[in-house]
């Protein structure tokens, strides 16, 4: 018990006597997902270039390698605990970031998801929020716009047994394009038993209108073996695709959900977020994700300001009651339950380049 007590006033030292508000970062510097770390540190880059100061203090950044692992990243959220943290930014995919949400928790650390969907990641927390949008969201969202503004009626949706986000986005996009229409195929694999060779023939036979690629790993797979064997529908993915990865023979055409564009204007932040963004890196960011990294650092300094004292159980209240929160994803409520509340993005690849095609609205995925 002397032990807890102390770890808990050491902490607490840390927090009140530090000249920095330091913000811990969980991010795959190693390992099999390294690759997708450049895009949030990229975003926070371009967070700090704008807003670096919160009550007078220093933001510090203190980044930890989950080295691409479930445990990687338990032992990177116990060392940004030792740091003495005010809140924690990151991981990359919903299994990672449930692993982390249970340690944060543990310790009543504020942890602001960013894109990662699944719903286990918030449910009976009272630490952890997510800025993006849940799976719910975007697989409602896909369904919508399948049924609605593609107007086709039979489709095939690849799930992989395997993924949390694509098990979720499939059963939350079955239960609203259902409405709409029954002529919906479900092909499942397991990549660590096939080369989707069997499971794309499959769809194929189906002779679909349109498929649903809910992997954030194997789109890019299925699709290229789709448009191999002459497939010329429509196709649509999660917002797990990296335009830049994909050939532009087989993306050309490619529905993706999206979180943020340069067109899509919900304030003024959004050009304030894009024009700093190309200032530094004289492009626009690889995935529109970044911008809820940006929007999840800025909610983070919102609430410290409003609580006006560096105290996690605080800072987590205030982070909360965040409503119309004038993000670059668009206006942001956070609910009871941790999610936000927003609009979702469709976007298009058109000649190689990423297009704004539709915004749907909260009010239209709750009808």
């Amino acid at each position: 018990m002397k032990k807890k007590v102390s770890i808990f006033l050491l902490i607490i030292s840390i927090l009140i006597f530090s000249e920095t508000v330091k913000v811990g970062v969980i991010l795959p510097v190693t390992g099999e997902f390294a690759y997708t770390a450049r895009h949030p540190q990229e975003a926070l880059t371009v967070a700090q270039a704008i807003k670096n100061r919160v009550l007078n203090y220093k933001i510090e950044l203190i980044y930890a390698d989950t080295k691409s692992t479930e445990e990687g990243v338990k032992q990177a959220v116990e060392y940004l605990q030792k740091q003495g943290v005010v809140a924690i930014l990151g991981e990359v995919t919903s299994n990672r970031v449930l692993a982390a949400a249970e340690v944060t928790e543990k310790y009543k650390i504020p942890f602001l998801v960013n894109i990662q969907g699944a719903l286990e990641i918030t449910e009976g927390k009272n630490y952890v929020f997510r800025i993006g949008l849940t799976d719910w969201d975007k697989a409602t969202a896909l369904a919508e716009f399948t049924a609605r503004n593609l107007r086709t009626t039979r489709v095939v949706v690849f799930k992989n047994i395997k993924e949390l986000h694509s098990v979720g986005m499939t059963k939350y996009f079955l239960e609203r394009f259902t409405k709409y229409s029954k002529d919906a195929l479900v092909v499942e694999y397991d990549l660590e038993k096939t080369n989707l060779e069997r499971e794309v023939n499959t769809g194929l036979n189906f002779k679909p209108q349109s498929v649903i690629l809910t992997s954030y790993n194997d789109a890019e797979k299925i699709l290229t073996l789709l448009r191999k064997k002459g497939y010329r529908g429509y196709a649509l993915a999660s917002d797990g695709i990296l335009p830049e990865n994909l050939d532009k023979d087989v993306s050309e055409g490619l529905f993706f959900i999206g979180h943020s564009h340069p067109e899509a204007k919900f304030n003024k932040n959004v050009d304030i977020f894009f024009n700093k963004f190309y200032e530094i890196y004289k492009r626009y960011p690889a995935h529109s994700g970044a911008a809820v990294v940006f929007d999840s650092y800025m909610i983070l300094l919102d609430a410290i300001e409003k609580s006006k004292i560096l105290d996690r159980e605080r800072i987590a209240e205030t982070i909360r009651n965040t409503k119309n929160f004038p993000g670059v994803s668009g206006y942001i409520t956070v609910g009871n339950d941790g999610n936000t509340i927003k609009s979702v993005l469709m976007l298009r690849i058109i000649n190689g380049k990423v297009v704004y095609i539709d915004r749907i609205s909260p009010e239209m995925l709750r009808k």
